[in-house]
Parts: structure tokens; sequence; C-alpha cells
């Protein structure tokens, strides 16, 4: 009997010592996976602050194997973006975290660059778009976006893609796909939210646009004055006509408008 018990005894105390060893072989494997782990879900929280101190926690090994992981999940980040699976806030904050442990310092201007630029123009519409609805709360909603893509944006490239934007606008005018208003409510929009280049680049275009309309006018009425058949009268306002070089749709209107007369 005392034998018997001296075995289980023996049993049992090898058994611990073994379950303290996988313990501890399990403790040795799985805990740096765990750490990294952790660096990779205050990533993705978009918690810098987390990120760096899990990421001082890891050993050199497991630091380079991070290191190695970031190129890829910033690619993924900013497709993802790119695709509108995720907000530019959130995208922002990855980044943020990305940019506190990346030892290339690379990442963060490789990728948000582009990123902050395309919500510039993509908030600056939106914004447009509300102010053409009445959407005060739109208004107020991009507008606090606005403030955030100008944070990472440097003004010589607000200033370049403003001037884009109102060429664009501005072609679409001369097109007639936008309206007059919607045209100098874009002006508008403009010259609030620029100091320098564009800022002068608004009253120009405005004042292109004013010309426009004006001529436009003139134009209106010959076509009026050709439907009471004062053909000689078209004849004189269309010589008096001068259409912005630009703007080829009215520019062939009014030759075909004096042709006809």
């Amino acid at each position: 009997m005392f034998g018997l018990k001296k075995t289980w005894r023996t049993i049992i105390i090898i058994s611990l010592i073994f379950v303290i060893i996988e313990a501890v072989v399990a403790y040795v494997v799985i805990n740096p996976f765990y750490k990294a782990q952790k660096v990779y879900n205050s990533i993705e929280d978009g918690n810098w602050i987390k990120t760096q101190e899990c990421y001082e926690d890891l050993s050199d090994y497991q630091k380079d194997r991070v290191q190695s992981y970031l190129p890829d999940y910033a690619n993924w980040v900013a497709n993802e973006y790119a695709l509108g699976n995720i907000e530019y806030d959130y995208t922002a904050a990855v980044f943020d975290a990305i940019n506190s442990i990346d030892e290339t310092d690379s990442l963060y201007d490789m990728y948000m660059y582009d990123i902050s630029r395309n919500e510039y123009v993509k908030v600056l519409m939106g914004i447009h778009d509300a102010e053409q609805s009445f959407d005060n709360a739109g208004v107020y909603a991009k507008r606090t976006t606005l403030n955030a893509v100008i944070q990472r944006l440097d003004n010589v490239s607000r200033e370049e893609l403003l001037v884009c934007m109102l060429n664009e606008e501005y072609r679409k005018f001369l097109n007639e796909e936008i309206s007059v208003e919607s045209m100098k409510s874009f002006v508008a929009l403009a010259e609030t939210n620029s100091i320098y280049s564009a800022y002068g680049y608004s009253f120009i275009v405005g004042h292109n646009v004013d010309c426009v309309v004006e001529y436009r006018a003139i134009y209106e009425n010959a076509r009026v004055k050709y439907d009471e058949e004062e053909y000689l009268t078209v004849l004189d306002m269309c010589k008096d006509l001068k259409a912005s070089p630009d703007d080829t749709l009215y520019t062939e209107k009014i030759s075909n408008l004096y042709e006809d007369a």
C-alpha cells in the first residue's frame, strides 16, 4: 500500500514538472507573438502612443518581424482608403501609429501625402455640394474633416489643388455641365480656403465667369432677333461678340448664328 502511494506521488510530481515545463515553453514561445500582436492591434486601433509602448517591449528579433510587416500593411490600408472602405480620419490615425515605429521614416510620407491630396479635393467638393443643397449639417461635418486634412497638407499643395479644381469647374461651366450659380459658389469657396496664389486666381476665374455670362446673354438676345428675322441686327451683334478662346462651345454657336443670318 505504501509503495502504491509512493508511486502515485512520483507520478503526480513528474506530471507537475511536465506541466511546468510545458507552461514555461508555451510562455517562451507564445509570449513574443502575443506581444507582437499587441503592436498590430494598437496600429489597427490607430493608437500611436500604445503602439510605441508595445513596440518598445519587443525583442530585437520581433521588432525586425514587425518592421518587415509594416510596408505591406501600409499599402493595404492605402488601398482600403482608395476603395472607400475606411474613412480619412481612421486612415490618418493608422498611419500615425505606423509612423510612430517605422524605422524607415518613409511610409507615412509615401502614402499620406497622396491620401491627403485626394481627401482635400473630395472634402472641398463635398462642402460645395452641401452648400448647393443647403445642407448645413453636411457642410459642418465636411469642414471638420477639412480642418484635419489641412493639418497634414502643406500650403503649396493646397494652393495647387485649388487652382486645378478651379480650372476643372470652369471647364465644366463653359461646357454647360454646371450652372452659373454653382460656378460662382465654387469660386467663393476657393477664395475662402486660399490665402496665396489660388486666392488671386479665383478672382481671375470669377471675372472670366462674369464675361462669359455677359456675352452669352448677348448671344441669346441675338437668337431672339434672329427668330424675329432681324438679320442685320443679328449680324451687328455677332460682330461685336467676343467669346473666350477657351469657350469653344459658344464660339461655334456665335459663328453658326452669324453664317445663318
